[in-house]
């Protein structure tokens, strides 16, 4: 009897892990790309426009970066493109939102505190292309296709009198 309870509450406590799972690896994943893209953005726009590897100040990565994909997730998670991830535009919109805090944001900081409009704007375009491609990529995992977001037709068999499955197939079909 013993074994038996030990059992029913490992299989519960195993579901509610996947299920946590689950419902964190999205934003999860999309926080890890995002964050390391605007670090790779903030390396490159210090050598490619300012030459000068450290032009930047160490709070960028450690306070503004994490502030910014937190926003970015937020919004995203906001306009429902973690409930439904195959929803694509969702997304778009979530991370577009979430620019236009940001930026409102960065408008009504101290000059001292503001450190790269570029950088914002470079995000944005990083932040939406990672996370369609995380969308893209899992819904292709799982289906092998990249038909997002398209139903596939229903399949069924209808059983009975031939008058009525007539009947019901020409009612179903309109």
């Amino acid at each position: 009897m013993l074994l038996l309870k030990i059992a029913i509450y490992f299989r519960a406590f195993l579901t509610l892990f996947s299920n946590a799972v689950q419902s964190f690896y999205l934003p999860f994943l999309d926080a890890i790309l995002i964050f390391l893209g605007l670090v790779f953005l903030k390396d490159f726009w210090e050598n490619y426009h300012f030459h000068d590897a450290f032009y930047y100040s160490p709070s960028l990565t450690y306070l503004n970066f994490p502030l910014y994909t937190l926003i970015w997730l937020l919004t995203i998670y906001f306009n429902g493109g973690y409930d439904r991830p195959n929803d694509l535009p969702r997304t778009i919109r979530g991370t577009l939102v979430g620019t236009f805090i940001i930026a409102a944001i960065y408008g009504f900081l101290p000059l001292e505190y503001r450190f790269s409009r570029a950088l914002i704007v470079m995000g944005t375009v990083w932040a939406v292309a990672i996370a369609l491609s995380n969308r893209l990529l899992i819904y292709f995992l799982k289906y092998k296709n990249l038909h997002i977001g398209k139903t596939k037709p229903k399949h069924l068999v209808i059983v009975g009198i031939l008058q009525r499955a007539k009947e019901c197939n020409s009612s179903c079909n309109t």
